[in-house]
This record gives C-alpha cells, structure tokens and sequence, in this order.
C-alpha cells in the first residue's frame, strides 16, 4: 500500500458546512457550549441549543481519549471542532494507567457509568482518539458483547490520530513519557525501558493482546480517519500504516491523511488548514442525521 506524504499545507476554505448550524457558526469568541465536570478526568460539553441543529436526545456525541500529558487547553482546541458543528463532546483525560493494562477496564468502566448517568448512550457516537488513548477505546471494542455493547453499537465512526498501540507502546512510551516530565530525558528513559521488562506479563503482553483486538474488532461498516506523520518517532507510521492494511483487507473504508514532517498529536496545530478540511470531509460522510 502506498501513501502519499504531504508536506505543503492548503488553504482553508469553509465548506458547505452552515447546514450543521442552527445560525451562522459562531466567531472563535464565543462560547456556545456549557461544561460539566462529570469526573476530574471527564468532561462533558453540552452544545446550546441556539448553535445546534440538532435534537438533544440524537445530537452527535464525540468522545475524544486524549494523548498522555495533554494540558485541558488543549483538549480545548480539538473539541472546538465538533461544538462549532453542533456536537456534544465528551474528553477523556490519558492517565499513566493507559501504560498499566489492568488498570484500563476500571476507568473506561467509570467512562461507561457516566455517560449512562447522562443518558448518551443512545447517542450517536463519533470516537476520536490520540496517540495511546486510542488504548481505552480498544478495551471497550474488547468488551463489545459485554458491558459495551450498548455503546459500541452506536458508534457510526472513527478518527485516530498519531495513534501508539500493541509492541511499540513499551518501545516509543519512553520517548513520549520523557518528553512529558521535569526530569533529565536518560534517567526517565533508562527506568521506562527497565519497567517494561520487568512487567512483560502485565503489559507489554497485554499491549500485543489489545492490538490484535483493533485488529479484528472493528465494525467493517465503520469509516476510519487516520492522521500520521513519516516523522513521528512515538507513532511509527510504518505500524500504522500496518493496521490501516489489515483494516482495508476486512473491507472497512479507512482515509490516511499523512504529512512528512510535523510532530506527535501535533498535527492540528501545525497542519490546521490540512487537518480542519479533511476532518469537516470524513464528519460530513457519516450518517448523523440531517437538518
């Protein structure tokens, strides 16, 4: 499979999005959504209804699982994203346990608690995940005959960006971890590479587990957006581009968009033109509903 690296950005230009909005989209000022802390990890944005064309009870929900280290502000940027279309969205914060495998059904279990406690769970639901957050939505694809079945039937769509899973997670986790902690990059490295060793069975073990579960879990009738880049040293493009293989060969409908050169979870920022256009293009193509 071939995939061609862009390296120029294009210009943005709106595109016939106005039909997702009740009004005319709302300027970068204004905030036309409210926030609920459901957790200290969860947060929940409630579009207002002014700026939404849809219906409460059937309006997208977008579940973004953020990337290790993500500062709040950030988190902010992508969900401006979907409230300015009319989503709902919902942020999951990275915690170290996205590293600790036995730790991940717990929290994805509070994750489940709290969007019934909401009443979303009907909702139609779009996943965006980054670099190893991509992990707690795997756990819940895991489960999908289980306790996830009521969600995982609702989901009508995917994006994974920069997205770290299966072998790599112990071998790029150190480069990703020093970069995210006061402390020189050769100690944080050198004790990253040592943990793994002496916790294969708990992780790097499990880690393979969860890969062959994205692997082979997917709906087939769900679309797949994937943002990469050949330069990124945490998300090896060459295993992305791996799974993006085994999903097409399962007949799902998966869209790369790839760079050369810009930085892990970074793409947004250094590519937004690139990355805002493609996005709005793969959103339009599910079926949310109409206006």
């Amino acid at each position: 499979m071939t995939v061609h690296f862009c390296t120029s950005r294009v210009t943005f230009r709106a595109l016939s999005n106005r039909r997702h909005y009740a009004s005319t989209p709302p300027s970068e000022k204004t905030q036309n959504y409210t926030t609920t802390h459901l957790t200290p990890d969860f947060r929940l944005r409630t579009c207002q209804a002014a700026f939404s064309p849809f219906p409460r009870d059937t309006r997208p929900l977008v579940l973004i699982f953020g990337f290790l280290g993500a500062k709040q502000r950030w988190m902010e940027r992508y969900g401006d994203l979907y409230t300015q279309r009319g989503y709902d969205v919902l942020t999951v914060k990275a915690r170290l346990n996205v590293l600790w495998p036995p730790a991940i059904p717990p929290y994805t279990a509070q994750l489940l608690d709290c969007l019934k406690a909401q009443k979303l769970t009907s909702r139609p639901i779009v996943v965006h995940s980054m670099s190893a957050g991509v992990t707690y939505y795997t756990n819940m694809l895991e489960d999908a005959l289980g306790n996830f079945a009521v969600l995982n039937k609702q989901v009508v769509g995917q994006i994974h960006d920069s997205i770290v899973m299966g072998e790599t997670i112990p071998r790029n986790a150190a480069i990703g971890v020093a970069d995210t902690l006061p402390l020189p990059q050769v100690i944080t490295t050198a004790f990253m590479v040592a943990f793994f060793k002496l916790t294969k069975k708990y992780t790097t073990d499990n880690f393979n587990q969860i890969a062959r579960v994205a692997r082979t879990r997917h709906n087939p009738s769900l679309p797949i957006l994937v943002f990469c880049s050949e330069n990124d040293r945490i998300s090896e493009s060459r295993s992305v581009l791996k799974m993006v293989e085994v999903w097409r060969k399962q007949g799902i409908q998966v869209e790369v968009k790839g760079w050369k050169k810009s930085r892990h979870c970074a793409h947004l920022h250094l590519h937004r033109d690139d990355y805002v256009s493609t996005l709005n293009r793969f959103l339009d193509s599910l079926p949310l509903g109409t206006t």
